[in-house]
């Protein structure tokens, strides 16, 4: 999902973005809700198991299909995301049809943080094992990685076949197994690690509290590793003075984790209630990024005294173009205006000249 941030055209047809979206679908048990409120009733409708991997026959699923697949935090992307959580709902109900049970398909969100889980346990234990065959044989190590102390599932996993198997998937480092003063590990095939970097106070590998993508996967300097001011997203990893939304927002929301754009955003807004409220939502489970944006839209609105609708702006971002004509003050706070959410057709905010407006874009691109 691409979007053009500070594009002339774009903003030619503000017009069209903030005109009255459709009304829902007449369904006579929801016929009170606004537009907005069916907007988010389709995303906090989902179903609190669909956000968890939590049975056996869904965590060893999991644990195959990131074995053969290989995925890293690091590689992995939205619309990858997307992909693999298609084919992991399949597979998931061709193992439950065969044991006669329901299947609760899974949001990607349950992929996602299920992944961040699996690497944290298995890059600490590689690590302890790293530091401790510099004195033991590899062998007398396996211990370590079968301990069900961090893992309550280590406990019935906790074999040396199986953890030999997917610990292989995840390198602490991408050196070169020529390189001087690297080592491979024959009992892990695929790992090899740097002695010099082995003491006891070596530092686990970082992994983003956001996005849940380890830091520094090719070493210094490489176009792998996670950005030091931003997500892949271009939202912050960290805020002290706001809170952030969840990963990953739609492309061109945030970039550079300075910039907020406007128009991108109502442009995913229309885009996301045409694919939800006006086809039953049956984008919903596929797409990570709606899931985000739902919630992101769902925890910063508000609404005016006049009954508009309002979006919460972060106050450390700047607008890329500013939109005078649809910023207005709310408790104290700048808001977006989004009044093709509103109950009727709202009074039509002044609307600057095309060359002004033109102008305005030109500008906020260069600074963003």
């Amino acid at each position: 999902m691409s979007h053009n941030t500070g594009d002339c055209g774009d903003i030619t047809h503000l017009g069209t973005l903030t005109s009255l979206l459709p009304a829902p679908p007449p369904i006579e048990d929801l016929k009170e809700l606004t537009r907005s409120q069916r907007l988010f009733l389709v995303y906090t409708g989902i179903d609190a198991r669909a956000l968890k991997i939590e049975l056996d026959h869904e965590y060893y699923l999991f644990m195959d299909m990131r074995h053969d697949a290989k995925w890293t935090s690091f590689s992995m992307t939205s619309r990858k995301w997307a992909v693999v959580t298609a084919e992991y709902n399949e597979r998931l109900k061709s193992i439950d049809e065969a044991k006669n049970r329901k299947t609760t398909l899974k949001n990607p969100r349950a992929l996602v943080d299920k992944l961040g889980e699996i690497e944290a346990i298995i890059i600490g234990r590689i690590s302890r094992v790293i530091i401790y065959v510099c004195v033991k044989p590899l062998t007398d190590c396996i211990d370590i990685l079968t301990t069900a102390n961090s893992c309550p599932r280590l406990a019935k996993s906790g074999t040396e076949t199986f953890w030999r198997k997917h610990c292989s998937v995840v390198s602490l480092s991408k050196s070169d197994p020529s390189e001087p003063g690297t080592k491979s590990v024959s009992h892990f095939p695929g790992l090899s690690f740097k002695y010099t970097q082995l003491t006891s106070k070596q530092r686990k590998a970082q992994t983003c509290g956001r996005c849940r993508q380890i830091k520094y996967p090719g070493g210094i300097g490489s176009k792998d590793n996670h950005k030091k001011q931003h997500c892949s997203d271009g939202v912050k990893p960290k805020d002290t003075t706001d809170s952030l939304p969840d990963w990953p927002q739609p492309s061109g929301v945030f970039s550079n984790s300075t910039h907020f754009h406007p128009i991108a955003f109502l442009t995913i807004l229309r885009e996301m209630y045409e694919k939800t409220v006006l086809n039953g939502g049956r984008d919903l489970v596929i797409d990570l990024e709606y899931v985000a944006f739902a919630k992101l839209l769902q925890t910063r609105s508000a609404m005016a005294p006049d009954g508009s609708l309002l979006f919460r702006l972060f106050e450390s971002l700047t607008l890329s173009p500013s939109l005078p004509e649809l910023i207005v003050i709310h408790d104290s706070k700048r808001h977006l205006r989004m009044d093709c959410l509103a109950n009727s057709s709202p009074a039509q905010s002044s609307i600057a000249s095309s060359s002004s407006l033109v102008a305005s874009s030109s500008s906020s691109s260069q600074e963003s």
